[in-house]
């Protein structure tokens, strides 16, 4: 028996349908619904992933970060505050370019199915960090509230982006 062409493709379609989603059709669903569960967990969240990645979009360097790694990023950081007081907006977006500015940017993939940890790309992360201590210094240059950066040992906001 012959299909023509049109045939051959209904017939791909119709098993496609009857096998149901795809192994990464089930994957992405799993982390769209880790992602919502944290949006509705932590009202920050939502806002501060829309921050961020209109900070990543506002470079201009030869670099880009990918939109899921800017979630991912946002997701570790409010997932890590849960058990202290929440985060207001500017402190979260703070802690955020505090990651690039300490290269703590090894976040772990939410997939179930995918392997450990993602990272930006190599040749990314001196222009984004550079460009994070440009924003600190634009944005929190007068804010005298101390943070903490674990790899540096650095007690206050002022030195850390001098």
């Amino acid at each position: 028996c012959s299909l023509t062409s049109s045939s051959r493709e209904i017939q791909n379609e119709i098993v496609l349908a009857m096998k149901g989603p795809t192994a990464s059709q089930l994957d992405q669903k799993g982390v769209d619904d880790e992602l919502k569960q944290t949006k509705q967990q932590f009202p920050i969240f939502q806002a501060l992933v829309m921050l961020c990645k209109h900070w990543k979009n506002r470079h201009t360097g030869k670099c880009f970060l990918k939109s899921f790694y800017v979630e991912l990023l946002c997701h570790r950081l409010v997932r890590e505050n849960q058990n202290q007081r929440p985060l207001p907006l500017k402190q979260a977006f703070k802690s955020f370019l505090l990651d690039f500015i300490n290269d703590r940017l090894t976040v772990p993939n939410i997939n179930p199915y995918s392997d450990g940890e993602l990272r930006p790309w190599p040749d990314a992360i001196p222009e984004f960090q550079t460009y994070a201590r440009e924003t600190m210094r634009q944005h929190f240059s007068n804010d005298s509230s101390p943070a903490y950066y674990p790899r540096a040992g650095v007690q206050s906001t002022q030195a850390a982006v001098e």
